[in-house]
């Protein structure tokens, strides 16, 4: 029973050490200068001849964002997941 007990703590201490090693340690942000403050607003959208919802995706979606939740976010945004006419207004996530 004991040769187990100490079995289970070591590898409970083994699973903490390597779960631990790849926190970096000192990442303070240490000038003002390193922070880049971005803005999310909802602007307006005339949909286009041809325009689906991927290719406002890729029209509006920053490089920093995973493409697929922006996609998935404007259809919740517009609630609704495809079909979309020219002349009809959406709703797109600008960001600055």
């Amino acid at each position: 029973m004991k040769k187990r007990k100490i079995l289970i703590i070591s590898a409970i201490l083994a699973i903490t050490a390597i779960s631990c090693s790849g926190i970096k340690k000192g990442c303070a942000v240490e000038r003002a200068e390193d922070v880049t403050v971005v803005t999310r607003t909802v602007e307006q959208y005339e949909v286009q001849f041809g325009d689906s919802l991927s290719s406002i995706t890729a029209k509006y979606c920053p490089e920093y964002i995973d493409s697929r939740k922006y996609l998935y976010d404007l259809q919740r945004l517009n609630d609704r997941q495809s079909n979309i006419y020219a002349g009809e207004v959406l709703k797109v996530y600008v960001y600055r």
